[in-house]
């Protein structure tokens, strides 16, 4: 999974990219690589997560840190989410996030929304307050906001959080479906 965010005004620029590579039945993280450029400065982080060693290395360091048996990374989490069965006005909690010490995740069904889609199509959404540790960007004190349609695809349509600089929008601009009947 690839995310990548580009902002900035005439002060400030960013230039941000998260990749996330996960086994195609389980979701189980492997490894996560961010990118961040600010205002030209660049920073990379690239971690290789063993599941079944129960260990994360960050590529070019020799110490370690615990993970979990079936860790989620940040853009593993929010395809994952898609999986559970969300019922309005539950809370679900797990520990899933992939660095063990921020964990854990915790997932409430806030309600259903309309929501616009690629193609001025209005559809309901499940709105999904998910909380994820410190450090990242759905920790407790940014709230975070994700909405999934309510339907069998429960496709990620928005995001938003707030960050100390001002608030993130994450919006669904263009899609292509795949028809698993007629192989288009």
């Amino acid at each position: 999974f690839e995310f990548r965010l580009a902002a900035g005004d005439q002060f400030y620029r960013l230039d941000d990219k998260l990749e996330s590579w996960t086994g195609v039945d389980d979701l189980v993280s492997r490894r996560l690589r961010k990118t961040l450029n600010e205002n030209g400065k660049v920073r990379v982080r690239d971690e290789l997560i063993y599941p079944d060693s129960g260990f994360i290395r960050e590529v070019g360091k020799e110490r370690t840190s615990p993970t979990v048996e079936e860790p989620l990374d940040d853009a593993a989490f929010i395809y994952w989410v898609r999986l559970l069965p969300l019922e309005v006005g539950k809370t679900n909690r797990f520990e899933r996030y992939y660095r063990k010490n921020r964990n854990p995740i915790v997932v409430q069904v806030l309600g259903r929304e309309e929501c616009e889609m690629p193609g001025d199509r209005k559809v309901a959404c499940l709105l999904l307050h998910p909380t994820i540790g410190s450090g990242n960007l759905m920790r407790e004190k940014n709230h975070a906001r994700l909405w999934l349609t309510d339907d069998e695809r429960r496709i990620p349509v928005r995001i938003r959080t707030k960050q100390p600089s001002g608030t993130i929008h994450l919006e669904l601009k263009s899609m292509t479906l795949h028809d698993a009947g007629t192989g288009k």
